[in-house]
């Protein structure tokens, strides 16, 4: 039997309010073929495909694999993403790539088995000059403090560090 990898699967406005009547098909990747969906990781029964989030979220599980997830409904443009779905190097962590924008709402976040912490705020840098590089033998306090300036606003932008 091959093994099986568990998705869930939620549809949330950037508010982090629940989407429901949604439509989503998940397909083998570039094609328009639906595969199974299970509803265990070994056996079980399947899962229609397509299939309708009523509430935001539905919890099922694929084999192991490149995928094309679609969702679509009333009022939104359809959204299509790749997917792949394979068991990391310890078979109880699962990983999930996704090519394009990911947008994560919740108020907690860890990276490298790090226990998810909430983002720290308080951060105001100011009479930054954008500076990436500087030689370290040779350097001025300036030349640090807007390295370091910059680091941090460029945190700040992709939501690692909050205002």
């Amino acid at each position: 039997m091959a093994d099986r990898v568990s998705v869930e699967l939620v549809s949330q406005d950037l508010a982090g309010n629940a989407l429901s009547a949604l439509t989503c098909n998940v397909y083998d990747r570039d094609t328009t073929t639906n595969i199974v969906l299970y509803t265990g990781s070994t056996g079980g029964g399947t899962l229609v495909n397509p299939f309708t989030l009523t509430d935001g979220k539905v919890e099922f599980y694929i084999n192991q694999g490149s995928y094309d997830v679609t969702i679509s409904g009333a009022g939104i443009t359809p959204v299509t993403k790749h997917v792949e779905a394979i068991h990391a190097e310890n078979p109880s962590v699962v990983s999930l790539i996704v090519s394009g924008p990911i947008t994560h709402t919740g108020t907690t976040i860890g990276f490298y088995g790090v226990t998810p912490a909430a983002r720290s705020t308080g951060w105001n840098i100011t009479n930054v000059s954008t500076l990436k590089a500087f030689d370290a033998n040779a350097y001025t306090p300036d030349q640090v403090a807007d390295t370091l300036g910059t680091l941090i606003n460029y945190l700040k932008t992709i939501g690692l560090l909050g205002p």
